[in-house]
């Protein structure tokens, strides 16, 4: 287990996949990446010293999500307000919209809340690797700012870590 192990140091940040999450630990002279999904794990080492690049870049799913919410909203609100009101005192169809409102309101309160969405990639010369499940901004500031004391390039000046988009 990586945890009871001294020549790793868990960064504290956490990724988040469709279907299972990622770690991220620092060796003295690699970062290792742990996937975890319900039956595979994978690991995947990257040498710092072959680090070159790390970027961030925005995605435009923040406005997606928060444009498809509102109009899904919407489209609720209306239907709450067209459906005519009976002699019933408990209509079942205004309760079912209501609740659909009010989870929709809560999952666009979570989305404002976890902020833009981004993704960070660490390029080496030989590859272009996506950190997984890190898919905000916030995060993707975070990892960069814990990864990038320790990386060096050959001349042994710290690498400057790229914002894009």
């Amino acid at each position: 287990m990586l945890s009871h192990d001294t020549k790793y140091t868990r960064l504290k940040v956490r990724g988040r996949t469709l279907l299972g999450s990622a770690s991220y630990w620092l060796a003295a002279d690699h970062l290792l990446i742990v996937e975890l999904s319900s039956v595979v794990e994978r690991y995947r080492r990257i040498a710092l010293k072959d680090i070159t690049v790390m970027t961030i870049r925005g995605t435009r799913l923040f406005q997606l999500y928060l444009i498809l919410g509102i109009v899904l909203l919407l489209l609720l609100a209306t239907l709450f307000v067209v459906i005519p009101s009976t002699q019933d005192p408990f209509n079942y169809g205004v309760v079912i919209l209501g609740s659909l409102m009010g989870f929709i309101v809560v999952a666009l309160l979570i989305h404002l809340v976890r902020g833009p969405t981004a993704y960070c990639e660490l390029q080496t010369r030989v590859q272009t690797v996506r950190l997984p499940g890190i898919t905000r901004r916030r995060s993707s500031e975070q990892i960069l700012a814990l990864l990038a004391p320790v990386i060096r390039n050959p001349d042994g000046t710290s690498a400057h870590p790229s914002r894009a988009g």
